[in-house]
């Protein structure tokens, strides 16, 4: 574990992250600098539990942060060029809020950007193994994500209220498991095409598999407008259906 979490820890920039953070001391509220820290930790809480889950026991830290960190580093500079739909909007809201309130540019651009990045191994992984850019496969990820609402799907996921140890661990599952179909998505879609262009390989996959996806999309969209609770029931019936597709 303490192997994955200097991986986890190197290939986010977390240290410097931190150190930027601190330098706000009686310049911004206390309070907003706790609210930084914990989106942080967040990030490097699930960036450790990919590097258990993905590397196994090969668990080289140089190799690991050599093949990693650019990509990743590459994603935290410019979210603005990949990111789509929900997941655009998030950003873009908690970086004019971080912005307000007085945290420098950069770094109100890379905490808000820290919720995307939980998605960013998958995206380095994605365009190493289709031998794109790391932009291209961002925008074809992120594309197919708000395509199936993938980012409303994971927002209500983590809103999902816990009482005790159980339930929060049934919402961890349930939303490694958005991951999981999300990767498997866009894995799919790039494969399933020569196109450099992610918007045309969407595009082509969408035609190919219309009857699936829009069914997919119906029921996601139904349980968007119920007017009940939308629960962990309603929550688990909607990425069943993301992953029949």
């Amino acid at each position: 574990i303490a192997r994955a979490f200097a991986i986890a820890r190197e290939i986010s920039g977390m240290r410097e992250l931190w150190a930027d953070i601190e330098k706000l001391d009686d310049q911004v509220p206390t309070s907003l600098q706790y609210d930084m820290a914990h989106e942080t930790t967040r990030l490097l809480r699930y960036l450790t539990y990919w590097v258990l889950r993905n590397l196994g026991r090969n668990l080289d830290i140089e190799r690991a942060v050599k093949r990693l960190r650019p990509g990743i580093q590459e994603l935290t500079r410019a979210p603005l060029q990949w990111l789509d739909g929900a997941a655009r909007a998030a950003f873009e809201a908690r970086h004019s809020e971080l912005a307000t309130a007085g945290v420098p540019a950069d770094l109100s651009r890379r905490i808000a950007a820290c919720s995307a990045l939980h998605s960013g191994p998958d995206i380095v992984e994605l365009a190493e193994s289709r031998k794109l850019t790391v932009d291209a496969a961002a925008k074809a990820y992120f594309a197919i994500g708000g395509y199936f609402r993938l980012d409303w799907l994971r927002k209500h996921i983590e809103g999902l209220d816990t009482a005790g140890h159980w339930h929060a661990v049934a919402r961890g599952s349930l939303r490694e498991a958005l991951f999981e179909v999300h990767r498997s998505l866009a894995q799919g879609v790039l494969e399933s095409s020569r196109e450099r262009d992610p918007v045309k390989s969407l595009d082509k996959w969408l035609v190919r598999n219309q009857a699936a996806a829009e069914h997919a999309r119906a029921v996601i969209n139904d349980i968007r407008a119920q007017t009940t609770e939308i629960d962990f029931a309603s929550l688990s019936v909607a990425l069943q259906a993301v992953r029949r597709v």
